[in-house]
């Protein structure tokens, strides 16, 4: 009896293209059913008490920045000891980050406290404070237990199994969002919200180790690694990453608490309706292609040659640019219509700073896979320091248009400098490291985008003698419509190269069916043909 023949491994897009396929997915199902959540959220809570939440809420995300850029550093570094087959140096940067991280979380408690004796001291209506206090306490321990929590998330995403992580990710969001919406159905209110907050991430961590355990079995804690000198090496690396997030971070959040202090707390409700439109895309789109930085990390490691990173670089890169010039432009689109379908005609105000930040975040957008690559080979010093140059620019026109223009002021305020940072500074340090083209660059993405525009502008026409539509209406003409439009935009604006590679990552029954549907999609003899 033979032995069976070992097991081929899986290739490296084949597992790209699933994680971020199911990160996408999982992401997807979150930003649907939050979105679908806000009209609920604002009837059931009020403007003030909606605006509180988005205010703690913006506040507890701007904290979680200040991982000094750890939790992507994790992933780096552990992706490269992979790459080389060192597993004691891929269970030091483990045992070290644990150990750094729980360091972390403590200090998480300790400011949560004092917030809790200002709240204390501050606050004079007994109900509001209460309320307050309840609430930050909470949200205050679960954004403890999330530093730690990276770590694990990280080595999932070394492994490049991040569909199965994301799963988990599925799941949290799911239980979250049924959970809170029969809660708010009921008549309650803002704690229990905090409360269900508190329970989904609690069991999704719990059921993170549990799986990290499982794929990355030889990765463990083991006390005599902890260094601190290995830490001062990754936090050397990182420092950039965190400065890049924390710039990122103030972007978005720190215009809630401009709009909140400058022009008031309920002003924020209508502002934080297109904020989270933005935010929500903007996340599916960074986690759906974070699982590319394994990938470009491995290549590196293995091929010194950049012609690899260029090739697999601009297949990422046009991938991105078709979904955001798809989504970014339906927003823009349909977005008037939208509001008035998904929140009421009493917040159609929230259009005009939607189409502000959304007309901006599509250039920020096409540049995620610039950022993962840089980050990959270690090189992303440039990219933080345009981050932080950008965030302080937004930071500072946003707080001087806000009390003259309102929350349109402070959406161009943040808008403006992240569109110019991304077309005339981001661009141009991707394309002199990988030695590309600065016209060719723009070549690439600009074909792909403006494509995009054009084949949406016979929708915008349409839409516009179409009669008024709730939002299930609504969404069904945007999958006929879109739905149409998105395949000729793929097989006519996306080169046959990026058609070939991306029908090559599909399994097989489902490849085997495109090539019988699309022939031309089919790879020349001899380069993968199945």
């Amino acid at each position: 009896m033979t032995d069976a023949p070992p097991k081929k491994p899986t290739r490296a897009g084949v597992l790209v293209l699933r994680g971020a396929s199911m990160r996408i997915f999982a992401m997807l199902v979150n930003v649907v059913g939050t979105l679908a959540l806000l009209p609920i959220m604002v009837q059931s809570l009020g403007d003030y008490w909606f605006g509180i939440w988005m205010l703690i809420g913006a506040i507890v995300m701007q904290y979680h920045a200040f991982d000094f850029g750890m939790s992507q550093t994790v992933v780096r570094f552990l992706s490269k000891h992979r790459a080389d087959g060192d597993e004691e140096g891929a269970c030091r940067v483990f045992s070290t980050t644990i150990v750094a991280f729980l360091a972390l979380g403590l200090l998480t408690l300790l400011i949560v406290a004092a917030a809790l004796v200002a709240i204390s001291v501050l606050v004079d209506d007994p109900i509001r404070r209460d309320t307050l206090l309840a609430v930050v306490a909470l949200l205050g321990f679960t954004a403890s237990m999330a530093f730690p929590t990276y770590v694990y998330e990280g080595s999932i995403a070394a492994t490049l199994r991040q569909d199965i992580g994301s799963i988990l990710l599925l799941m949290r969001a799911s239980i979250r969002i049924a959970l809170t919406y029969f809660a708010l159905r009921a008549g309650y209110g803002i704690v229990t919200v905090a409360l269900i907050a508190v329970f989904t991430d609690t069991v999704y961590r719990i059921a993170l180790w549990f799986l990290q355990r499982r794929i990355y079995p030889e990765l463990k804690f083991v006390r005599s690694l902890v260094s601190w000198k290995y830490f001062k090496e990754m936090l050397k690396f990182g420092r950039f990453v965190f400065l890049s997030n924390i710039s990122k971070f103030s972007i978005t959040h720190s215009s809630v608490i401009i709009v909140s202090s400058l022009i008031g707390v309920t002003a924020n409700a209508t502002y934080a309706i297109a904020l989270n439109v933005i935010t929500r895309l903007e996340g599916l789109i960074r986690l759906g292609f974070f699982v590319t930085m394994p990938a470009f990390t491995d290549i590196a490691v293995r091929s010194a040659d950049h012609r690899i990173l260029r090739e697999r670089f601009f297949v990422v890169t046009r991938v991105v640019a078709f979904g955001v010039s798809l989504i970014g432009g339906g927003l823009i689109v349909a977005g008037h219509e939208f509001i008035t379908a998904w929140i009421g005609p009493d917040y159609t105000d929230a259009y005009l700073p939607l189409l502000i930040l959304m007309s901006a975040w599509m250039f920020d957008l096409v540049q995620v896979p610039a950022l993962q690559l840089m980050t990959a080979l270690g090189k992303h010093k440039r990219f933080a320091y345009y981050d932080f140059g950008i965030a302080c620019c937004s930071v500072a026109a946003a707080s001087a248009l806000a009390i003259p223009y309102g929350i349109v002021g402070v959406a161009f305020g943040v808008g403006l400098p992240v569109a110019v940072g991304a077309v005339a500074l981001k661009s141009r340090n991707v394309c002199r490291e990988l030695e590309i083209p600065l016209p060719y660059y723009f070549g690439q993405v600009g074909r792909v985008m403006l494509g995009s525009f054009a084949f949406q502008v016979p929708v915008w026409f349409l839409l516009q003698d179409m009669p008024p539509m709730n939002l299930g209406e609504l969404f069904l003409f945007g999958c006929i419509t879109y739905g149409a439009i998105a395949v000729p935009i793929l097989l006519i604006i996306m080169p046959r190269s990026d058609q070939i590679y991306l029908a090559g990552l599909l399994p097989l029954r489902v490849r085997r069916l495109v090539w019988q549907i699309l022939p031309h999609l089919r790879p020349p003899a001899g380069k993968g043909a199945a």
